[in-house]
């Protein structure tokens, strides 16, 4: 039986100690990697559920800003209509943000949605057209429409409660991080006494 001697025991036992170090340092920096990947995920899934929030408030802001006083003076119609124009563009933009940042499998869920918006969008911009090009009255008319009111609720009950689905979602991806930090910190701290202890003892044993 091969007999080794003292400083090639020695020199074994820093090599298992050195290598436990390093296994343990790459177990915590690829922790820490995931923390990050996760912790991204809910960031994201936070600002989605942002973006999901904003649509459907600019809808129903937009949807309210096409109710217009029949009796109103031309002046405070065109203003009206204005601020109609300008809350059309603001839902466009915020329709675009929020589909880009949308999922495949969300996307597929709800394939109506970007059309239903979209179709909110010219709607509104046809009811500043006629408003314009006929009368208040008229616009007033066009926006009162049963299909008009019944897309703009579909529009809000699916963006209400994709945001709802998003934010869940967001806490659930922090709460996995925090879980996975708290196990990494648990872990690291468990190896730097564990690894230096054991260490002795094998030093106490050699010598």
């Amino acid at each position: 039986m091969l007999k080794l001697g003292l400083t090639a025991k020695i020199t074994g036992l820093f090599a298992i100690i050195g290598l436990a170090s390093g296994l343990g340092l790459l177990t915590a920096i690829t922790g820490f990697e995931s923390i990050r990947d996760i912790e991204r995920d809910a960031s994201g899934l936070a600002a989605s559920s942002k973006r999901a929030t904003l649509l459907a408030s600019r809808v129903a802001q937009a949807s309210l800003l096409s109710r217009f006083d029949e009796t109103a003076d031309d002046r405070t119609v065109m203003a009206s209509l204005d601020k109609l124009d300008a809350a059309s563009e603001l839902v466009d933009a915020a329709r675009a943000s929020f589909i880009s940042r949308l999922t495949p499998a969300a996307i597929e869920t709800n394939p109506t949605l970007d059309r239903k918006v979209a179709t909110f969008v010219d709607f509104q911009r046809g009811i500043v057209d006629i408003g314009r090009r006929v009368s208040g009255k008229a616009a007033s008319l066009e926006a009162d429409a049963d299909d008009a009111r019944e897309n703009v609720r579909q529009i809000i009950e699916v963006t209400s409660s994709l945001a709802g689905d998003l934010d869940l979602a967001s806490q659930t991806a922090a709460g996995r991080a925090r879980d996975l930090a708290q196990r990494l910190r648990t872990w690291v701290l468990l190896a730097a006494l564990g690894i230096p202890f054991a260490g002795t003892i094998g030093a106490l044993i050699v010598l």
